[in-house]
Parts: C-alpha cells; sequence; structure tokens
C-alpha cells in the first residue's frame, strides 16, 4: 500500500513546498529576496567596474602617501597646496593604508561599504514613507541599483560614493525627521566635497523650517548648528594656515569664466544625462510638488538637485565616463520619482497603478548590459588578485624595449617631471617633483595670469609661461599639439631649444593627434640610455609647425625625405623593427660592388646614427660616412666594416658626429663597398646644440 501511495506523494511534495513558499513570500519574504538580490547585484558591478577612469583618483593616492610619510598632506614634499577636492576621503586613504591596506584596495573598500550603507539607508527609508505600496518603494533601490552609471562611477576612485551616502543622510533625516541623521549629513557633506557648504545650508535651511513649523526639536537644530558651523570653521581655519588659500587650488584652476559656450557644453552634458536616465523620470519627479503631505520634502530634495544641475551646467559639464557628478544624486531622483508616483496614486488610483509599472520600467532601461564584462567571474577574479598589489611599490617604466628605462635610472629627486596627466604617473613618480601641467596642484600655474594663460572646462588651467619658469627637466605630454602652443609664446617658446622629443614606437594612427610624447632637456646624463630604449630622436622644435597649429608633425621635415641611392631609387623612412625593438628608419638595398646614399642636409646640426642587419640580410662591406658640399671639399666622418652577423642575431652599430656643419647644399653621404649584397637599416637623428651623449660599449665603434 505504501509503495502505491509513493507516486502521490512524489507529487504533493512540491505541492507542499510550493505552498509554503507562498506563505512565506506572503509576509513580505518575496521583497526580502528581492532586496538581497539587489544588493549583491550592486556589490558584483562595483567589483565589475572597478578602475574605470581612476586618473584623478591616483592624485589622492599621491597625497595621502605623502601624508603618511611625513611629507605632509602634499602632492609635492614642501609645497603647500591644495590639489584635491576630498579632504575626508584622502585622509581616509591614508588612515587605511596606515592599517595595510593599498590605495586602490581602501578605496574600493570604502566604495564597497559606502553603497552597501546607502542601500540600507535608502531601502530604511522607503519601507517607511511607502508603507502599503510594496512596489513603489523598490523604485528608488531599483534606480540606485539599475542605472549602470552608479557602480560604473564608483570604479574611478574618487569620493563619489561617500558623498551619495551623505546625501541619502540627508533624504533620512527629512524623510522621517531625524534631526541627528541631518547632522551628520551636514557635518560629512562639508568634509568631502568644497560645495557641501551649501548643501549643508539648505540643509540647515530646511531644519530650521520645520522647526518653525513644530515638527523638529530646536534643541536638533542647535546641535546641527553647532557642529556643522564648527566643522565649517574648522575647515576654513585649517584651509588658511596649511595651505594659505580659503577654496582648494583645483577649484581655482578649473573656475572659468561664464560663457555661452561653457553654458552650452554643460547643458549638452545634462541633457544626454536625462536622456539616459529618461525625461520621463523627471516628469514624474516633479509631480512630488503636489503630494498633499511632503512638499517641504520635495522642495528641499528639489533644491539639492538643482544645485547640483547648476553647477553641472555652469563648469560645462565633466570629461570622466558615467556620469560621476551626477549619479552620488540618483537616489534622490529616484525617491522624487516614486514621491511624485504616490502623489497622482492619491488621486487617481489606476493612473496610479501604472505609473508604478512606468517607474520600474524606467528604471531597467538604466541598466547598459554592453558595458558588463564577457566573463564576470575573470574580471571579479582579476580585480580581487590587483587589490593586493601597491603601485606605491612599483618603479615607472619609461619602455621596456632592450634595458628598461626606469625612474630610478634618469630621474632624481631634484629633477622635475612636467606631466599633462598628474594622476596615475604622478603616483608613480613619487618622490619626484612633479608639475602638474592643468594646474590642479600648483598655485603660480592656476593662478598668476598672462595672455597666454587659457583654461579647459573640466580640466584646468594651461600656463606654459609659469610651468616653464619652473626648469622641468622632463615632460611627458598625452596631447602633443601643446608644442605648437608653447612654440608660439615669446620668451618660453626658446625653451624647445633645450628639448629633444622621443617616441618609442609608431603613434596609433586611431589616437591622433593624441598620443604619449616624452620631451628629455639636453643636459640629462640619461640620454644615452634613451638611445637604446627608444626609436626616434630630434629636437623639439623640429615637431612644431605654426602653420598648421592644429596638426602634429609625427615625422620631422628631414625624417619625411628618403635616402636617395646613385641609380635614383628611394627609400622611404618608416618604422621599422630592429630586433625587439622599433625605430624609425631606412632600409637600404645594398648591391654588390661600390654604390652611394644620399640625403640633403636641412642645416647644421650634429648627428645621431644608428646602423643595424639582421643575420639572414647582411652585406659583407665597408661602409663610409661623409659629408658632401656642392662645389666644396667632401668630409670623411667615419668608416665601419660591416661582416656576416651571428646566427639570430641583431646587429647594431653607432656613429655620432659633431661636424656635419651642412647647409642647403650639403648631403649627407654613405658609401658601400660590397663584397655581397645584402639590407642595411639606418636610423639619423638630428640632435640638438647640447654636446653629444657618449654612447655605451654595446656598440662596436663610436666615431665624432
Amino acid at each position: 500500500m505504501k509503495r502505491d501511495l509513493l507516486p502521490i506523494r512524489l507529487i504533493l511534495h512540491p505541492l507542499s513546498v510550493i505552498f509554503s513558499w507562498r506563505r512565506f513570500l506572503g509576509r513580505g519574504g518575496f521583497l526580502l529576496v528581492v532586496d538581497v538580490a539587489l544588493l549583491i547585484f550592486l556589490v558584483l558591478q562595483v567589483l565589475f567596474f572597478w578602475g574605470r577612469s581612476q586618473e584623478d583618483a591616483y592624485i589622492s593616492y599621491r597625497y595621502a602617501w605623502n601624508f603618511v610619510n611625513g611629507h605632509g598632506l602634499v602632492y609635492n614634499a614642501g609645497e603647500h597646496v591644495e590639489g584635491i577636492s576630498n579632504l575626508l576621503w584622502t585622509l581616509s586613504l591614508a588612515g587605511l593604508y596606515l592599517l595595510g591596506l593599498p590605495f586602490p584596495a581602501a578605496a574600493l573598500c570604502m566604495s564597497l561599504a559606502y553603497c552597501v550603507l546607502t542601500f540600507a539607508l535608502l531601502r530604511w527609508v522607503c519601507r517607511h514613507t511607502f508603507q502599503e505600496r510594496r512596489c513603489l518603494s523598490r523604485i528608488p533601490l531599483l534606480f540606485f541599483v539599475c542605472m549602470t552609471a552608479v557602480p560604473a562611477s564608483c570604479g574611478n576612485g574618487l569620493e563619489g560614493s561617500g558623498w551619495g551616502f551623505a546625501l541619502c543622510l540627508a533624504l533620512a533625516g527629512a524623510t522621517l525627521y531625524r534631526g541627528m541623521l541631518l547632522t551628520v549629513s551636514g557635518v560629512l557633506l562639508l568634509l568631502h566635497r568644497p560645495e557641501g557648504i551649501v548643501l549643508a545650508g539648505a540643509v540647515g535651511c530646511w531644519y530650521l523650517y520645520t522647526c518653525v513649523r513644530g515638527k523638529m526639536a530646536w534643541r536638533g537644530f542647535a546641535v546641527f548648528a553647532g557642529l556643522t558651523a564648527a566643522t565649517a570653521v574648522l575647515l576654513f581655519v585649517f584651509r588658511l594656515a596649511y595651505y594659505g588659500d580659503w577654496v582648494p587650488n583645483s577649484i581655482r584652476a578649473k573656475a572659468m569664466p561664464c560663457s555661452l559656450a561653457l553654458l552650452g557644453d554643460g547643458a549638452e552634458y545634462l541633457r544626454s544625462y536625462f536622456a539616459y536616465a529618461g525625461w520621463p523620470a523627471l516628469i514624474l519627479a516633479l509631480c512630488a510638488v503636489v503630494h498633499p503631505r511632503r512638499r517641504d520634502l520635495f522642495a528641499l530634495l528639489g533644491v539639492l538637485l538643482c544645485f547640483n544641475f547648476f553647477l553641472v551646467v555652469r563648469n560645462g559639464g565633466d570629461w570622466m565616463t558615467d556620469f560621476r557628478l551626477l549619479t552620488p544624486y540618483v537616489p534622490l531622483l529616484g525617491f522624487l520619482v516614486a514621491l511624485g508616483i504616490e502623489a497622482i496614486a492619491m488621486r487617481r488610483r489606476i493612473i496610479g497603478q501604472v505609473l508604478v509599472l512606468a517607474g520600474l520600467a524606467l528604471a531597467f532601461r538604466t541598466v547598459e548590459v554592453d558595458l558588463f564584462p564577457k566573463n564576470p567571474v575573470l574580471a571579479i577574479a582579476h580585480c580581487l588578485w590587483m587589490l593586493p598589489q601597491d603601485p606605491a611599490k612599483l618603479s615607472y617604466c619609461f619602455i621596456a624595449n632592450t634595458e628598461p628605462v626606469t625612474v630610478k635610472d634618469v630621474v632624481t629627486p631634484d629633477d622635475k617631471v612636467v606631466l599633462e596627466a598628474g594622476g596615475v604617473l604622478g603616483y608613480l613618480l613619487n618622490g619626484i617633483n612633479v608639475i602638474e601641467v592643468n594646474g590642479l596642484t600648483d598655485r603660480e600655474i592656476a593662478t598668476r595670469k598672462n595672455p597666454y594663460a587659457y583654461q579647459i572646462p573640466a580640466i584646468g588651467t594651461i600656463n606654459w609661461v609659469e610651468t616653464f619658469k619652473k626648469d622641468p627637466a622632463y615632460l611627458i605630454l598625452f596631447w602633443p599639439l601643446h608644442l605648437n602652443n608653447i612654440a608660439s609664446i615669446p620668451g618660453t617658446s626658446e625653451n624647445l631649444d633645450h628639448f629633444l622629443l622621443v617616441q618609442a614606437g609608431p603613434p596609433d594612427p586611431l589616437d591622433m593627434p593624441k598620443g604619449e610624447v616624452l620631451l628629455i632637456r639636453d643636459d640629462q646624463p640619461a640620454l644615452s640610455r634613451f638611445l637604446l630604449d627608444y626609436g626616434s630622436f630630434a629636437p623639439a622644435r623640429d615637431y612644431v609647425d605654426l602653420e598648421n597649429s592644429k596638426a602634429f608633425r609625427w615625422v620631422t621635415p628631414w625624417d619625411s625625405i628618403p635616402w636617395r641611392r646613385w641609380d635614383g631609387a628611394s627609400f622611404p623612412c618608416a618604422w621599422r623593427k630592429w630586433g625587439k625593438q622599433d625605430r624609425l628608419s631606412c632600409s637600404l638595398e645594398i648591391p654588390m660592388g661600390k654604390s652611394r646614399f644620399a640625403k640633403p642636409l636641412p642645416g647644421a646640426a650634429p648627428l645621431v646614427l644608428f646602423f643595424g642587419v639582421d643575420a639572414d640580410a647582411a652585406p659583407r662591406a665597408k661602409m663610409t660616412l661623409s659629408l658632401q658640399r656642392v662645389g666644396g671639399n667632401n668630409v670623411t666622418l667615419g668608416e665601419l666594416d660591416i661582416g656576416p652577423a651571428d646566427p639570430n642575431c641583431f646587429r647594431m652599430w653607432s656613429l655620432t658626429t659633431s661636424n656635419a656643419q651642412g647647409d642647403p647644399s650639403s648631403y649627407l653621404c654613405v658609401n658601400f663597398d660590397a663584397a655581397t649584397q645584402g639590407r642595411v637599416l639606418v636610423a639619423a637623428y638630428r640632435w640638438c646644440k647640447a654636446p653629444l651623449p657618449v654612447l655605451p660599449g654595446v656598440y662596436t665603434s663610436t666615431l665624432r
């Protein structure tokens, strides 16, 4: 009999499980499961997107590194300039670093903690506000979790997550009339960002209004006013005493005069944000103004949002991805959307139910699936593997072709390095004096005006006059067009005569006119090391093109002139492989017997020449390098015997000469007397006015 009942039990058991789950879900368990799933999804997204656009975060890392190493809260030791606008975030990084966490790991831990706290706080507020409308209470949570830009913007390693938590505290305190939450929010807003003083003031005005109406106690307002005022005064005194300024220097560098073009850029940035978030979301948020009970809440959140929109438009938007200036306010926007739907539902129940579904759909549509990694598990594993790595222990490698040229080889603490992006490279150059091109960490660049200084919206102030007054030894530029600007400034242009521009390899044609270039002052003893590792050298002025200031010469006028053989054959210059590295060079086809190759000289210039051969193409020949003047005598610069190269070996020789005192009618000539035919690579570099460097002994011949 029992065996006969077995099929019935197999059917009834799953039904009983389903029934028990229905009872569990009926008690609110379903929404609890949904909330846990949303929280897990939020945490995973923060891990997925960690490391996006972290350039500016490394400025905070460098400040924190100097602080924990006893140099003070500064970018360069001895220079008290506030180039950060996130004081509390930077000090928190320093504290966690002292506890053993590398800065990227510390930033991720703080971002995760703030995101989880914001989620929990927002859930608590929504449950108390929309008690009878459980689906409505999830709309703010969905906006916060599903809008991919929110966790993605946390990946930049900056204070956005902490700023969002402070704003959510203000939302919770105002919604639930909790004075302590408002007080903590006001203090955190002041400590996180400079504009926090305006937002804390708005919260204080709202607090005062509710006290007048008898909804909150005056004692709590006195505590709020006392603590926020004391925090603001202490911040002011600290900045004035420590930095000699009352606002962060980064704010001064970015503060542009208002113009229609600037406002247009900011308006376009805001328009693209609402196109992403959904214009219906803004309309529903505005509907909260008709809410019969919480118009005061609409007023506070509306002021906070509008001030944020005003700053974004006034500053011309932002260069970072993921709307990082707007995403901390998403919980406020989502809450207003839910409040607006509730206001409509109170008048039209059916319309309100439809709008609840519309609000949920608006939140879901902001998920950007295309940004998610193809292999989430591998992405998280890579993120967790990278966290223990401390970038401060790395030595910045300029290039790694033959022998890596590192910071320890070429830069001493007394040298100054100009960086167009002072974040990642600035942090890797810890201990070296760095001049940040955009003036964020340099008061003279940001504040000293001259006719040639200009500002870039959301970036900073470019001031080459003040930059070169600091006598830099190296310049690393991601926007080589700066050279045209420098060459057009009287009194500053002459500095280019003392710099060589070097390139490690061919520029990316998809990234023109951008591309990292390095300029080295002609008195640096490490120039010979760079000659080994880099594939193109020329005086910086050779790359200047004042006739077309918006174009950059990746190949100098002399490099663009091909070598010509005596029979008229042409051999153009291009990037070619020299063993394990790239060099801007020509490939000369050497026939048997005597042959001559010539290239006109653009004027008087010392020269550095490299000759290279592959084992399978090496001729057996005698090479003579000479200077030929039309109507004058030939001057022999050097001779070299090229024999067969070792198998599987790339062989190089170097020739340097300071005797190439040419004129427009002079030619650099290479004569071969070859017993076998072959191919020889030649790279000829014009030098600047400085003495030629002494090349290492790895080369077989050095002639002057």
